[in-house]
């Protein structure tokens, strides 16, 4: 009877672990379109600010290393190491910061940032996929949709997650 109780309470805690910390999400395979919005002018997009936009994006940088350093503060010792950045930020550019939860594989980070959702566990095993494609709405095809030119450059891990043979990649 032990035994039993036991291995009952054993199961019935791995299909609670189960269910809260291996979250699952659906996929909604649905793209936005100017001809979902129900609008009386034919112009659904707003008007573009900016002829370019660069997204640098910088996987496992140190965000003091970007940071420039100041004559009052403590000097620390990753502070400035990247001077030019100062510059730029005078110019208008913006740095952000992005805390990763677990887990922090490349692959499942940038699905969440050009999805706009969340990474869970069971995406990590896209790691080992031959072809982890991105199936939902995404920046990449939003982007085509509207015929913005888009430039990857890096590792394939964009390529590979991008699913689209019409974008410029090096």
């Amino acid at each position: 009877m032990r035994l039993l109780l036991l291995s009952l309470s054993f199961v019935l805690s791995l299909v609670i672990f189960q269910s809260g910390f291996l979250l699952k999400r659906k996929e909604l395979y649905m793209r936005s379109r100017c001809s979902d919005a129900k609008l009386r002018n034919s112009e659904c997009w707003m008007q573009r600010q900016y002829k370019k936009v660069v997204i640098l994006l910088v996987d496992a940088l140190r965000f003091d290393f970007l940071v420039p350093t100041d004559a009052n503060a403590t000097r620390s010792f990753f502070r400035g190491h990247m001077p030019n950045v100062a510059q730029l930020m005078k110019d208008g550019a913006q740095i952000g910061v992005f805390l990763a939860d677990p887990p922090t594989t490349t692959l499942q980070r940038i699905k969440a940032l050009t999805t706009g959702t969340l990474p869970t566990f069971i995406d990590a095993g896209d790691n080992f996929a031959p072809s982890p494609n991105i199936n939902e709405d995404n920046l990449f095809f939003q982007a085509k949709s509207r015929n913005v030119t888009v430039a990857f450059m890096g590792d394939d891990t964009w390529y590979v997650l991008s699913n689209i043979s019409n974008y410029e990649f090096s």
